[in-house]
């Protein structure tokens, strides 16, 4: 469909929700925006033992490459072809300007490397909220 009638991908929340940023491994930063106790869901997404370990395993990736954790992310999701848009949210300019970064690391994405990300990530096309960690 993408290339038949020239439909794109909007991406919203590229980043999962600051999660693919790794901030929230050691737990929940406070005065951070997931650290408000009406978004007890959230929490539990951001938080699992699972999501850690996928996050953790992607970080070796990014550092294989010399890049950040969310510049790998924002270069994969740069590197699909049917991706026209991905919506960041920042709440600084030195975010917008870390993320921009991304734009490099897209020629680095060879087929290894995204293949060794697709072995990390596992069925990438579940919803993060939706995983469960099998403790």
């Amino acid at each position: 469909m993408f290339t038949d009638i020239g439909l794109g991908i909007v991406v919203f929340s590229p980043l999962a929700g600051g999660t693919l940023t790794g901030k929230y491994r050691g737990g929940l930063p406070a005065g951070s925006r997931a650290d408000d106790p009406n978004l007890a869901r959230f929490q539990d997404a951001l938080l699992g033992k699972q999501r850690n370990q996928i996050v953790d395993d992607l970080e070796k990736v990014a550092r294989q490459l010399d890049c950040t954790l969310a510049e790998l992310s924002l270069a994969w999701i740069l590197s699909n072809p049917n991706v026209t848009t991905a919506i960041l949210g920042v709440s600084r300019p030195s975010q917008l300007i870390d993320n921009l970064r991304a734009l490099d690391v897209v020629p680095k994405l060879t087929p290894e490397v995204k293949k060794q990300m697709l072995d990390i990530v596992g069925d990438y096309s579940m919803p993060w909220s939706t995983v469960t960690d099998p403790q």
